[in-house]
């Protein structure tokens, strides 16, 4: 033990290589790569064996170094690929939820909503946690990351007390899966790693090689997709093909020096040595020359060129990350450099997703949002059915709504859609509490904005009628409004003289890069019931022979970096394509202003585009 302590240090640089070279074994066989392993044990056997005959092999230590050199610089790369994996995984967490708390609703980090809160449900979220509908109208859930099923599923809440849960029962949702259409409230129930998809992926923590098709599906949910690009594809079968060359040679290269020692060597009486260190030499030099095959091979053999690739593309990911651009797939990194056309949405990417009411027309007349006339009044305190079309358009604006207002910090903040954020704010801005209107105004009947019809429907009880309130585009809507709100309050038939002047109206605002949005109403004849069976019946009603109450104009200023980046695309040989569902007028104007829309661009509506052939897009 004495002489143990006295050479502390050498027996402490003996142990700690011990360590490094367990450590760098277990790395090696943990990721499967059996040549180096087999390298590195060879090279431990003849290093030791040269020790004991004397001559220790200076080949073998510089095996082992550099086994363990690359050993370490791989595993320091992978776990560094890991961690950029992880951090972009964890940005899925950091998806706002819309939630009720305190009689207010207001937006809340993933990772905060708690069991009990009420989420609020609109058209296009995702599901944040399990739980149970509260209300619906209209409700369809896209279930197929748990079931597999294709088409939605209707929800709907029911007074029942059953306890059996399941994606087929109608009140139960679920975390992962897709509003595809229509409203609803939903009670937490479950969250984190206690819903559905949490239980399946703590399955797949602990059995990862027995998955089946739902959890696959799980799977890729949840974590950022490592199957292989197209560059690794080819890089394997590179590798492989290199891999077969580099056998034959080191295969040929052992033969020709375990030949070259059994002709050339002196003193041939050393292989027949009968002694111990007779047969340590051939020992040593049979490993010398199987050492050298295995670094032929392990040379030649580019194990790791897929692996580089990984690790760049990983580094690129969280490169992009910090740059506000989040990539969930491999392959978009590698192709990204390749792109030679960005399609850009308008609004919040072109835009700063910041609207506000600019104009506001009335019975014809373009008013400004201030002059008195257009001021909307508190509807709640009516007793009968409004006859200013201002009021309309406000009970229109605070009912036909699914957008609400964070007050919480002391200034308005909208939650949920800007554009009905914008006429949120313009209620605010003329005193009328849109969630009081909303309480004396309550819905009935509710048809959701869609791309395709661009309108939306609400039907509400005004005043104990049943009044069909209807938002969209103008060119839309003006097609199924057949009377005018007059400035006396009466309706008159809508002329194509009204038309003309209205088209005339909303082209000269377009012209100046605003959006616009018409508002219609319809008094429902008779009080149909309060339920919306009932109402469903009186469906065709709904959208047909409505009264035009005027349009808002919503102007959303443009982001100050975008024609500066336009710019740099064009210099840089990548066309820009603006996509939105503007009119072409406000599309126009806005693709001016960014330097979009120049002698050589191309204005196309929806339909022109769907009319030509394919070739003719190319």
């Amino acid at each position: 033990m004495v002489d143990l302590f006295e050479h502390w240090p050498l027996v402490g640089g003996i142990a700690l290589a011990v360590v490094v070279m367990l450590i760098g074994l277990v790395q090696l066989l943990k990721r499967g790569q059996w040549l180096p392993t087999l390298l590195f044990l060879l090279a431990i056997i003849l290093f030791g064996v040269g020790v004991a005959v004397g001559k220790p092999s200076v080949e073998g230590l510089a095996v082992i170094v550099a086994v363990v050199l690359a050993t370490g610089v791989s595993f320091l790369s992978e776990y560094r690929s890991d961690q950029e994996f992880e951090k972009l995984n964890s940005h899925k967490d950091a998806v706002p939820v819309k939630v009720m708390r305190e009689h207010q609703v207001t937006t809340v980090p993933l990772e905060d909503v708690a069991v009990g809160d009420v989420i609020i449900l609109e058209t296009g979220d995702e599901i944040p946690v399990d739980g149970r509908l509260l209300l619906a109208n209209g409700l369809m859930v896209d279930q197929s990351l748990l079931t597999g099923e294709s088409e939605p599923s209707a929800k709907k809440s029911t007074h029942d007390h059953d306890e059996t849960d399941g994606p087929d029962k109608l009140p139960c949702l679920y975390r992962g899966t897709q509003v595809i259409d229509g409203l609803g409230q939903m009670m937490a129930t479950n969250v984190g790693d206690d819903t559905m998809l949490g239980q399946i992926a703590r399955r797949l923590s602990d059995t990862p090689e027995e998955t089946s098709t739902s959890e696959a599906r799980v799977q890729q949910k949840l974590t950022i997709n490592k199957e292989e690009t197209p560059l690794q594809q080819k890089l394997t079968r590179l590798a492989k093909t290199i891999s077969k060359v580099g056998y034959i040679a080191a295969l040929a290269i052992f033969i020709a020096m375990l030949v070259r020692g059994i002709v050339f060597s002196t003193p041939r009486e050393v292989y027949w040595a009968s002694d111990l260190t007779g047969w340590l030499a051939v020992a040593k030099n049979l490993l010398s020359y199987f050492v050298y095959m295995v670094i032929v091979i392990v040379v030649a053999v580019p194990e790791g060129l897929p692996m580089s690739v990984t690790v760049s593309l990983a580094l690129a990911m969280r490169k992009m990350t910090r740059a506000k651009a989040l990539v969930r797939q491999l392959v978009a990194t590698e192709t990204i450099g390749s792109a030679t056309v960005i399609c850009a949405d308008k609004t919040g990417t072109i835009t700063q997703n910041k609207m506000q009411v600019q104009r506001l027309a009335l019975a014809n007349e373009l008013l400004e949002p201030t002059n008195t006339d257009a001021t909307p009044t508190p509807a709640r305190g009516m007793r009968q059915l409004p006859t200013r079309a201002a009021d309309w358009l406000a009970i229109n604006s605070a009912v036909n709504s699914t957008g609400t207002l964070d007050k919480s910090s002391g200034v308005p903040v909208v939650v949920g859609n800007r554009t009905e954020g914008a006429l949120l704010l313009w209620l605010h801005s003329n005193n009328i509490n849109y969630a009081a209107e909303r309480l004396h105004h309550p819905v009935l009947y509710r048809a959701t904005f869609s791309s395709e019809h661009k309108k939306m429907t609400t039907v509400a009880d005004v005043c104990g009628a049943s009044v069909v309130f209807v938002k969209g585009a103008p060119e839309f809507l003006l097609q199924a409004c057949s009377y005018i709100t007059t400035p006396n309050g009466i309706a008159r038939p809508l002329t194509e003289a009204d038309r003309k002047q209205i088209s005339m109206q909303l082209a000269a605002v377009a012209s100046q890069a605003m959006r616009t949005l018409a508002f219609a109403h319809r008094v429902l004849p008779g009080t149909p019931g309060r339920t919306e069976e009932a109402l469903l019946d009186l469906r065709a009603q709904f959208e047909v022979m409505l009264v035009f109450d005027g349009f808002v104009a919503i102007r959303d200023p443009i982001r100050e970096d975008v024609p500066d980046s336009i710019d740099r695309c064009r210099a840089a040989g990548i066309e820009v394509k603006m996509i939105t569902g503007d009119n072409l007028d406000t599309a126009r104007a806005i693709a001016r202003d960014i330097g979009l829309l120049d002698d050589q661009a191309t204005l196309m509506s929806s339909e022109e585009f769907n009319e030509r052939s394919d070739d003719e897009i190319k």
